[in-house]
């Protein structure tokens, strides 16, 4: 969806939809709130098929119907935090921040912030599982840590992720590494891109170009793209 920009109004608990943004000098268009009731959104993708997007809230993951403006539930607790992998409900965030989705549309790569742990929700069966960032649900290591496994790479507070449209990698930045790391979503090894006191990372957004080859990033630090 090219047309519309998805915002998450964290302090009014909506999800919103910009346009259509046109080009150029051409009007932004309306604003139309989507969502209401999503605690406290941080991060939203829009699907494949363009007619859902799926948010992260407080604890939680809620999936959008643009259309009929209603969001649904699908996996964590509101108001709950904890770090357990499972399905649907049963799972739990701890203030997820950053959220991305396959270009197949079949799972959702969700920055588990204060986990410091990237969580996989499958959309087919609702499972949430911890992608890469710690060995296990129940524990919590951070750091800026690179690894071959999910067992051995760390996260320090990962605030956003992207993932590229081949599919072949994903892209995270960290809130309190102040750096930018790239995983291999096949094997789930974790390599630093790119490693500075300079940046600030903690409300920060990424995105991947178009051929993988550019990383676009915020840097709160420095008040620059």
């Amino acid at each position: 969806d090219t047309l519309y920009a998805y915002v998450a109004d964290k302090a009014n608990h909506l999800i919103r939809r910009l346009g259509p943004v046109g080009t150029g000098a051409t009007k932004p268009g309306v604003v139309t709130n989507l969502a209401p009731g999503v605690v406290k959104p941080a991060g939203v993708i829009v699907g494949k098929s363009g007619t859902t997007a799926f948010a992260v809230g407080k604890h939680a993951l809620y999936e959008i119907d643009i259309s009929e403006k209603s969001n649904k539930l699908l996996a964590g607790q509101e108001n709950s935090a904890g770090f357990v992998d499972g399905s649907g409900t049963a799972a739990m965030f701890n203030n997820p921040l950053g959220i991305a989705i396959y270009p197949d549309g079949h799972h959702v790569l969700i920055a588990d912030t204060d986990n410091c742990a990237i969580r996989r929700f499958t959309l087919s069966n609702y499972q949430v599982e911890t992608f890469v960032g710690n060995p296990a649900s129940g524990s919590l290591a951070c750091g800026t840590t690179d690894g071959s496994s999910t067992a051995s790479a760390r996260f320090d507070k990962p605030s956003a992720i992207a993932i590229s449209s081949n599919q072949l990698f994903a892209i995270v930045i960290e809130g309190n590494g102040n750096s930018i790391r790239k995983i291999d979503l096949s094997t789930k090894s974790v390599i630093t891109l790119k490693s500075s006191p300079k940046y600030s990372f903690v409300k920060g957004g990424v995105a991947i170009g178009s051929q993988g080859n550019f990383v676009y990033f915020t840097d709160s630090k420095q008040h620059r793209v």
